[in-house]
């Protein structure tokens, strides 16, 4: 079964369900961001790793026994302000995948030739103050992260971490979203309805 939903201008997202009721979305085209959205791009993941290669990393003494690593902070890390922290934090959740540390999943930034690892620890990436490096041969717990990797590229990635903070989710927008795919579902409805941006969505003949 095939639906349709338009989610602005021409951009077309095909709904199929199949026979066991799960959705799949098949994106037809994107819609690229408004003009002035926060981009995060290819340009700032360069800008990170030759910046890392020249900043005086300290080693965080506190675990030199658990959880060995180094960590930059602003205010203390001679050439980091907090606005390179928050430009590195959006880079590293831009580029990275997940990866656990015992029962928690982070998202971390692997360096081109494989030997560091980086990220933070900050609920806001606007609160960023510190980003950690660690070497790639420590595992601590089960390595089973969620894989997010894939080879499409959307304009939606360079602005997919200020996307929320920017157009703040309304109170009824999770309940509309759930009516207008109603019909595109089998008997058993997906039990998470991700967020489809904050875009006009209506119903269109297929």
């Amino acid at each position: 079964m095939e639906r349709r939903v338009v989610l602005s201008g021409d951009s077309v997202v095909v709904f199929l369900s199949d026979p066991c009721g799960r959705i799949h979305f098949a994106p037809t085209s994107w819609v690229v961001p408004n003009e002035g959205e926060m981009m995060i791009s290819r340009s700032d993941l360069s800008w990170w790793l030759e910046l890392a290669g020249t900043l005086d990393w300290t080693f965080a003494k506190t675990y030199s026994e658990t959880a060995p690593h180094e960590y930059v902070v602003e205010g203390r890390t001679e050439g980091v302000t907090h606005v390179d922290m928050v430009r590195a934090s959006r880079v590293i959740h831009t580029f990275g995948a997940p990866g656990k540390y015992y029962s928690l999943t982070k998202i971390y930034l692997v360096s081109p030739g494989g030997r560091f690892r980086w990220w933070t620890e900050d609920n806001h990436l606007t609160d960023t103050t510190l980003v950690n490096r660690a070497t790639t041969d420590r595992f601590y717990g089960i390595q089973n992260p969620p894989s997010t990797a894939t080879a499409i590229e959307s304009p939606y990635d360079k602005i997919a971490t200020t996307w929320d903070a920017d157009h703040p989710i309304t109170d009824d927008e999770a309940g509309r979203v759930k009516r207008l795919l109603a019909a595109a579902h089998g008997t058993y409805p997906p039990h998470r309805v991700g967020r489809l941006w904050k875009f006009r969505v209506t119903e269109v003949d297929a």
